[in-house]
């Protein structure tokens, strides 16, 4: 139970910190200009910029490197569900 928390907690930071720190900016920015194939939807959104997106591969590699990967679709859940709970 305790590392299902971590797994969920952990996936929540690496993806608000991924997303919205000014820290990565630089590295988001160049990301951007590389992978310009990654951009989604009408207005435009690169996959960086997409809490969405981002927590679902957080999530997958969390889960895949914990081997803990039956328990994916609630730590993607409850992380991605913590990151809109912070507007």
């Amino acid at each position: 139970m305790i590392t299902l928390l971590c797994q969920i907690f952990g996936s929540y930071i690496a993806t608000a910190v991924i997303v919205n720190s000014a820290a990565l900016y630089s590295f988001r920015e160049w990301f951007k200009v590389r992978t310009p194939y990654l951009v989604k939807g009408c207005p435009q959104k690169h996959m960086i910029d997409c809490r969405m997106c981002t927590g679902f591969w957080i999530s997958l590699a969390i889960s895949a490197t914990m081997l803990d990967i039956q328990y994916f679709p609630l730590i993607y859940g409850a992380s991605y569900f913590l990151c809109t709970q912070e507007r």
